[in-house]
C-alpha cells in the first residue's frame, strides 16, 4: 500500500472517531460505521480487524440489551416498547458503541 493511500486511512480513521463521540443522533452514527466498515474492507488486515470484531460483538448484543431493558423512570414500561424514541436511543448507544470498538 502506497504511503498517500495510508495517510489517508488514518486521517479518515481519526476523524471518524472523533466525529463518533459528537455526533448527535442515529443517522450520524450509522454513517460513522459506514466509514469504518469501508476502512476495514479496503485495509490489507481486513480478516483480522473483522475476526477481532466478531469476537467483541457480544457487547454491541449486550450494549442493546441494556438500553432497551434497563430503564428507569418509566411510567408504563411496557408500552415504551412501541414507541421510536426508545429504539432511536437504544440504536443510537450501540452503533456509538459499535463505532468505538
Amino acid at each position: 500500500m502506497n504511503k498517500t493511500m495510508r495517510t489517508l486511512q488514518i486521517v479518515f480513521s481519526i476523524t471518524a472517531f472523533i466525529g463518533v463521540f459528537f455526533i448527535p443522533e442515529l443517522m450520524g452514527q450509522v454513517i460513522a460505521m459506514c466509514v469504518f466498515l469501508f476502512l476495514s474492507l479496503i485495509n490489507s488486515n481486513r480478516k483480522s480487524i473483522f475476526s477481532l470484531f466478531f469476537r467483541l460483538s457480544i457487547l454491541v448484543v449486550f450494549t442493546l440489551i441494556v438500553h432497551l431493558f434497563f430503564r428507569f423512570g418509566e411510567n408504563n414500561y411496557w408500552s415504551a416498547f412501541t414507541t421510536s424514541a426508545l429504539w432511536t436511543k437504544a440504536l443510537f448507544f450501540t452503533f456509538r458503541n459499535t463505532n468505538i470498538l
